[in-house]
C-alpha cells in the first residue's frame, strides 16, 4: 500500500501542476500545427505574390520597351520632318540668294554699258575740243 499511498500523494501535490503541464503541452502543440500551417499558407502566397508582380514587371517591360520603340519613332520621324522642311527652307534661301545676284548682274551689267556710253561720248567731245570744233552757235559768233 506503500506505493499506492505515494502515488495518491503524489498526485494531490504534483496533479493539477501535471495536468496544466499537460494541457498547456497540448495547447501549444495545436498552436504551432497552425503557427505551422499559416507560414506554409503565408510561404505559398508570398511565392504566387513573387510570381505574379514578376509577370506584371515583365509585361510592364515589354510595355515600356513597346512604348520607347514607338517613342524613338516619333522622334526619328520628327526629326526627318525637322530635316526636309529645314532643307527646303536653306533651298529657298539659295534661290532667292541667285535671284538676287542674277538681278544684280543685270544691273550692273547695265551701268557698265552706260559708262560705255558716256565714255564714248565724253571721247567724243574731247576729240571735238582738241580739234575746235564747236558748237555751231559757237562758231558762228566767232565767224562774225
Amino acid at each position: 500500500m506503500l506505493n499506492a499511498e505515494f502515488w495518491l500523494e503524489l498526485a494531490k501535490y504534483w496533479g493539477p501542476a501535471i495536468a496544466v503541464l499537460g494541457a498547456w503541452y497540448y495547447h501549444n502543440r495545436e498552436q504551432n500545427k497552425l503557427w505551422g500551417q499559416m507560414l506554409e499558407n503565408n510561404k505559398a502566397q508570398s511565392a504566387e505574390m513573387i510570381k505574379i508582380n514578376a509577370d506584371q514587371a515583365k509585361e510592364a517591360l515589354e510595355s515600356n520597351k513597346v512604348q520607347t520603340a514607338e517613342t524613338m519613332r516619333m522622334i526619328t520621324a520628327q526629326a526627318n520632318q525637322t530635316l526636309e522642311n529645314n532643307n527646303k527652307i536653306w533651298s529657298n534661301v539659295f534661290d532667292m540668294y541667285r535671284q538676287q545676284q542674277t538681278q544684280q548682274n543685270e544691273v550692273l551689267k547695265q551701268m557698265l554699258e552706260t559708262s560705255q556710253y558716256q565714255g564714248a561720248q565724253l571721247s567724243r567731245m574731247e576729240q571735238k575740243i582738241d580739234t575746235n570744233q564747236f558748237c555751231p552757235l559757237v562758231k558762228k559768233e566767232q565767224n562774225k
